[in-house]
């Protein structure tokens, strides 16, 4: 995360084409890009506008997922909720149609520590009525109901569901 936030544009997008390249090497043809490890707005961004020029430049067939991944300390799940439904994905979309930045899928984080299974729905049926594709990750450490999670969201990926009964 701190590397993250303090590379340069140019470094992530330098890091990224040549970890697309060993893929491709390895028989890798199509791959999911997720922002989520900035933990802030800025460097979401940042991530995203990465993957965009690497989209550009690179063959490899790419899906890119804005990723709600944490929630920072002295906040909650339904306060960072309501910042990125009213402010992230409304600014997302807007990018996304100007061509700034690619998102594909919005992603939770649906885990004990992390997004409450109520607001992780809120999040992704806001990125549903923009456009955005539902996506999730959850049940990686506790039973949080995500198999109906997926079937109640619609959604197009889901990824761990290691708790999964």
């Amino acid at each position: 995360m701190r590397a993250t936030r303090a590379a340069s544009d140019e470094r992530l997008l330098e890091l990224l084409v040549g970890r697309l390249d060993a893929m491709m090497r390895n028989g890798t043809t199509t791959c999911e890009i997720k922002s989520g490890y900035g933990l802030e707005w800025e460097t979401e961004l940042k991530m995203l506008r990465t993957i965009k020029a690497a989209q550009g430049l690179h063959r490899m067939s790419t899906r890119a997922s804005f990723l709600v991944h944490a929630v920072p300390q002295g906040t909650t799940s339904a306060e960072v909720a309501d910042a990125v439904i009213a402010k992230q994905l409304p600014r997302l979309r807007r990018l996304v149609d100007a061509g700034e930045v690619s998102a594909d899928f919005v992603d939770v984080f649906c885990e004990k520590g992390f997004f409450a299974y109520e607001d992780t729905v809120r999040i992704l049926e806001a990125g549903k009525a923009l456009g955005f594709e539902a996506s999730f990750h959850g049940d990686e450490l506790n039973d949080m109901g995500c198999g109906a999670l997926a079937k109640a969201v619609g959604a197009r990926a889901v990824s761990h569901l290691e708790m999964l009964r």
